[in-house]
């Protein structure tokens, strides 16, 4: 297991620790797609970014969004505990295709609160059937892909959708 860690760095798995219980590393499938959700007010960053989820996850949100009559956005929100005022509006999903050797920590989302404007909380659990990925590296400060991220990934498309926000 030793050498499994060392492809992906130990100061990735700390800030994978901020977002998910127990990160374990893992070797992502080449030509596998993945996907984000993310702000279409980002400018050019919005198809960057660390966290991502596996084609399956991404499936599960939209089936869940789709029976239950809510946005995919609103869905996507609940489901991998993404707090309203860290930004991200959840309003484009983004689909990239895993194109070169790319390792993650990932593991299920922890849970997340916040206080809304009216002073009630909002407490976010995740879904327990969905793994996220943290990628280490694929993007710079900026929010921009950095030369690991675009020989990693291909992203290959983006949309805007529905998310209405919590407050």
């Amino acid at each position: 297991m030793k050498n499994v860690v060392s492809q992906v760095p130990d100061q990735a798995r700390a800030a994978a620790e901020k977002g998910i219980f127990a990160p374990e590393p893992e070797l992502l499938d080449m030509g596998s797609y993945i996907y984000r959700f993310a702000s279409a007010n980002a400018g050019l960053g919005y198809q960057a970014g660390a966290w991502w989820i596996r084609q399956r996850d991404f499936q599960i949100i939209l089936n869940r969004a789709t029976s239950q009559g809510v946005d995919l956005g609103q869905k996507a929100r609940w489901d991998l505990a993404v707090l309203q005022k860290w930004g991200n509006a959840m309003n484009v999903v983004v689909e990239a295709r895993v194109s070169g050797r790319l390792w993650a920590w990932t593991g299920l989302a922890k849970p997340q609160q916040e206080l809304s404007p009216n002073g009630k909380i909002i407490r976010l659990f995740g879904n327990p059937m969905i793994r996220q990925l943290f990628l280490y590296g694929v993007t710079d400060r900026s929010g921009l892909l950095t030369s690991r991220g675009r020989e990693a990934l291909a992203v290959t498309g983006a949309k805007v959708i529905a998310s209405t926000p919590f407050y």
